[in-house]
């Protein structure tokens, strides 16, 4: 019997190959993978809608900021205002407006009518007003010429406490 007989007898008898993998490794290698990726998929999305909410908070913010300068400069956009103020609303919760407080409505709030040029500020279509503390509606108003602030919508507020949040994951 040669040496190339023996060869061919061993691997008759199924002597196993050390080269590639078997199907049972190729198959958990790609579950292990599929739970991997999905895990952080799902921190991403979430990630992307926190920095959504950020955003929208952060708008807000400048338009806060926006009102204020126009009640410190007395600015002509609405020359017969008193204040300038922000209304925000958790009904519709998608906007809030910005306006020019004038003083045959109710003074230091909102009344229809009182939006300033380009008041009406949408929040992104995935975010939404979701509370205000200490009421569903309330105005932050500056009185001109000092900017001086003054909220409206609380018992005795004086502190506001608005809370943005995403659509479907409600963060």
């Amino acid at each position: 019997m040669g040496s190339h007989e023996l060869h061919r007898r061993r691997t008759a008898y199924g002597v196993r190959r050390t080269a590639g993998f078997t199907l049972i490794e190729l198959l958990v290698t790609i579950g292990i993978f599929l739970i991997i990726t999905s895990v952080l998929l799902a921190n991403f999305r979430r990630a992307q809608q926190g920095s959504a909410v950020v955003g929208a908070a952060e708008r807000f913010m400048t338009s806060v900021e926006q009102i204020r300068t126009l009640a410190v400069a007395s600015m002509p956009s609405a020359p017969d205002a008193v204040a300038f103020g922000v209304h925000v609303a958790t009904e519709p919760d998608d906007r809030y407006t910005l306006f020019g407080d004038l003083p045959d409505g109710t003074r230091g709030s909102y009344d229809e009518g009182e939006e300033i040029a380009d008041g009406t500020i949408r929040l992104p279509s995935d975010i939404r007003i979701a509370a205000i503390d200490p009421a569903a509606v309330a105005d932050v108003t500056f009185a001109i010429p000092r900017a001086t602030v003054a909220f409206t919508g609380g018992n005795d507020a004086n502190a506001l406490r608005i809370t943005f949040a995403h659509r479907t994951s409600g963060d």
